[in-house]
């Protein structure tokens, strides 16, 4: 069993990545911030409940623990997750690309990051309102819940869909080439809406 010299037992913040672990030590209770990637891993057990970040990419983790209810930040690409459940209503950055996950459920309101590039989804759940950015570009979604009124970039390309729905006025970045669609970027969406919706843009224009 790897330990953690005594100096560090008070620690906020601990770097343990790259160290062939295959398991954690006893993690000291005042920590916020753990890298464990690339490493060994296939669980994580005890988690401080002070957590605010946490990297564990890199590993050969299946599942995840219950997470700590502080938990703003987690990366955990480049494992074998193959559901995300129950995540933290604090949780505010979630990265999860390379993995085989093909559920995820009830995204947390606190959320504005969100990346599960190269997954196994059909479906995306819920988007949460004050999303800012979204990649799930490279799974088999079909359809795409309805986007947040503050999302700033969308990267949903090498899917399956046939459309997507109405994208706001804030998005400033569109990546969406590889799917049936008649656009492949934000620039061709617009031209593309205003050939197909006339009466909408004057309806904006003169807020009708």
């Amino acid at each position: 069993m790897k330990y953690i010299k005594k100096f560090e037992t008070l620690a906020s913040k601990l770097k343990l990545g790259g160290k062939g672990l295959t398991e954690l030590p006893q993690l000291p209770d005042t920590l916020e911030v753990l890298y464990c990637d690339n490493n060994n891993l296939t669980e994580l057990y005890n988690l401080p409940k002070g957590l605010k970040r946490l990297d564990c990419d890199e590993n050969d983790i299946e599942s995840l623990p219950e997470l700590p209810n502080k938990l703003e930040v987690l990366f955990c690409n480049n494992n074998k997750l193959t559901s995300l459940t129950n995540l933290p209503d604090s949780l505010m950055e979630l990265y999860c690309y390379n993995n085989n996950i093909s559920v995820i459920t009830n995204l947390p309101e606190s959320l504005i990051y969100l990346d599960t590039y190269n997954n196994n989804l059909n479906e995306l759940p819920e988007l949460p309102k004050n999303l800012e950015k979204l990649d799930c570009s490279k799974n088999s979604l079909t359809s795409l819940p309805d986007i947040p009124k503050e999302l700033e970039k969308l990267h949903c390309s090498n899917n399956h869909l046939y459309e997507l729905p109405e994208l706001p006025e804030t998005l400033i970045e569109l990546e969406c080439h590889g799917n049936n669609l008649p656009y492949e970027n934000l620039r061709e969406y617009k031209n593309w809406y205003a050939q197909t919706y006339p009466e909408k843009i004057m309806a904006k224009k003169y807020n009708l």
